[in-house]
């Protein structure tokens, strides 16, 4: 059976963690092709997941956060990720962040892999 994660999209994706309920969807935006951070900014592909994400069409505000996935293994039907995780009071931002690394097992097929492809926005 083919792998879900390809050693080689490690390569070219930075891959973000989205919770729906039982089950994960894994997001894959690609790398920015210069491998510069910016900082600041958010990335087109991030932003067009966000929005086919998101609850309400148009909703930035109903869209799932995107954790970053700090590593990823698939073995024996199961997927094992470490995900850093943060969340900030939306009402009260300045109160302290919660912060934590978290690592989830997952059923294979609980497991959602999403790319933006053809992004006419970039």
């Amino acid at each position: 059976m083919t792998r879900l994660f390809d050693s080689s999209l490690h390569e070219s994706h930075d891959f973000y963690h989205a919770k729906y309920g039982r089950g994960a969807v894994i997001i894959a935006i690609r790398k920015d092709r210069n491998d510069a951070t910016q900082q600041g900014k958010i990335n087109s592909d991030e932003y067009v997941a966000r929005l086919f994400n998101s609850r309400e069409l148009g909703g930035e505000r109903t869209a799932p956060p995107f954790d970053p996935v700090l590593s990823i293994e698939e073995e024996s039907g199961l997927v094992k990720m470490t995900i850093r995780f943060e969340y900030r009071h939306p009402s009260y931002p300045s109160y302290r962040p919660v912060k934590a690394t978290i690592e989830r097992v997952i059923a294979v097929d609980q497991v959602t892999l999403e790319f933006v492809r053809d992004n006419e926005s970039s």
